[in-house]
């Protein structure tokens, strides 16, 4: 549902319009107005928020990739690496509507997809200190 959203500057004196598209629960919308945004006025026929006490601004932070996959895409076997001294628990792959594909455990860092249909899925790696997940795309 496209959502109308006017963000305004501490004195009101500058503002800028956008129009986000919300499609899930807990989505996330990084946009750049140009200024400070110190309010946040959505479409009142919406209802999606009924009031916002404060506006929150936090430094983007950029993760380093320490996860790889590769090839991706892949036809055949994946080989995982991770760049830290992580130890692989589990991967469970995914279908685009969250079905569970397949499970391996964390004893190879090869995962066999021959099986698996050409199209687009999601490997989730479990490790012993966080969980990754990635997009991953078969032939």
């Amino acid at each position: 549902m496209p959502v109308p959203v006017r963000l305004y500057n501490s004195d009101r004196t500058l503002s800028a319009d956008f129009r986000l598209n919300h499609v899930e629960d807990n989505q996330l919308f990084t946009v750049n107005p140009g200024f400070e945004v110190a309010e946040i006025e959505l479409d009142p026929d919406y209802w999606l928020i009924s009031k916002t006490a404060q506006i929150v601004s936090a430094p983007e932070k950029t993760q380093k990739r320490e996860l790889h996959i590769y090839p991706n895409p892949g036809t055949g076997e994946l080989n995982l690496s991770l760049s830290n001294f992580e130890q692989i628990q589990r991967c469970s792959i995914y279908s685009t509507d969250g079905g569970l594909m397949k499970i391996f455990d964390g004893s190879s860092k090869k995962l066999d997809i021959t099986d698996l249909s050409s199209g687009t899925y999601f490997i989730k790696v479990e490790t012993d200190k966080t969980t990754y997940r990635e997009k991953l795309v078969k032939y």
